[in-house]
């Protein structure tokens, strides 16, 4: 080790098992074993079975062999720590994400590259614009749709403000980010053309007290119906941030007045309306998520 490098955290901080030393780019020391290397990764294992190719580059020190990485420590530590035997860290930040994605790429590393998509997909919800550009970049194309479908949960300008790691997007080709938004105003042309109809059905009180004369009676659907509209406009999906959209529309039927004959109803008649409430909301939700389901997007990666 000289004295411009430091040892990394455990556990590649020199065990006696080590036999191969990764010094990242900013100088940070890996103590590491080439059998577990060559197993993660095609790469390592021709480098290490082509001893000119290995020590072309490579110093000496602790005698054990120095390999430069391009990658920081920060990268090399989570892509080492896929690669053991130990668990999988959880990788949170999309900067952090892509970093590692790209050195398991670089390294041929499949175990390494499949649990970084893993965890795109499990952020697909928090910065689906971010992961877009990644799976883009990366030529992942199930995951890009995958993320311009949870992007539909946003407005567009709540981008502008939120979780999308600069650089990322500039290395976006322009094309799919005009795609993505062509996608989602599809999606939102073709929300509002089901959209409409609903909220017409008709609410029955079956009690003689509440509608002894056997009328017809509405819920008032119409204003709610007409909010999500306004909503879906912008944020074509049933998961709409920061509430769902079902969760409006029972918000909006709350509304003092809500239900024509409220005040008149009886107990029974009101909880039945309320449970026709819930059920407009799913029908509603479950109709607009059905109708973006068959929007598709055509991404040449």
């Amino acid at each position: 080790m000289t004295a411009q490098s430091i040892r990394a955290n455990a556990p590649f901080d020199g065990s006696k098992r080590a036999d191969v030393v990764l010094r990242s780019s900013n100088g940070v020391d890996f103590h590491v074993r080439s059998a577990i290397l060559a197993e993660a990764s095609p790469f390592f294992e021709s480098m290490f079975t082509l001893p000119q190719a290995a020590s072309e580059h490579a110093t000496h020190a602790e005698d054990l062999p120095i390999i430069p990485c391009g990658d920081d420590d920060a990268a090399l530590d989570t892509l080492l720590r896929i690669c053991y035997p130990i668990p999988s860290p959880d990788i949170d930040k999309l900067v952090d994400l892509e970093q590692v994605l790209r050195a398991a790429t670089k390294y041929d590393m499949e175990g390494a590259t499949k649990h970084c998509t893993e965890q795109l997909v499990k952020n697909l919800h928090r910065s689906p614009l971010g992961i877009f550009a990644i799976a883009c970049l990366y030529r992942l194309p199930e995951i890009a749709r995958a993320a311009a479908r949870a992007s539909l949960e946003y407005e567009w300008d709540w981008f502008t403000k939120n979780v999308t790691p600069s650089g990322i997007l500039d290395r976006t080709p322009e094309s799919l980010i005009t795609k993505l938004q062509e996608y989602r105003e599809n999606c939102a042309h073709a929300a509002l053309e089901d959209s409409y109809g609903l909220g017409d059905d008709p609410f029955y009180p079956e009690c003689l007290l509440c509608n002894p004369a056997g009328k017809r009676m509405f819920l008032d659907m119409y204003t709610a119906a007409a909010i999500a509209r306004s909503i879906i406009t912008s944020q074509p999906s049933g998961r709409c941030r920061p509430s769902n959209l079902g969760g409006l529309l029972l918000a909006a039927f709350s509304l003092e007045g809500s239900f024509y004959y409220r005040r008149t109803m009886c107990h029974y008649c009101r909880d039945n309306a309320a449970d026709a409430v819930r059920y407009y909301a799913d029908e509603f939700v479950s109709a607009i998520e059905n109708r973006i389901g068959q929007i598709s997007l055509n991404l040449d990666l």
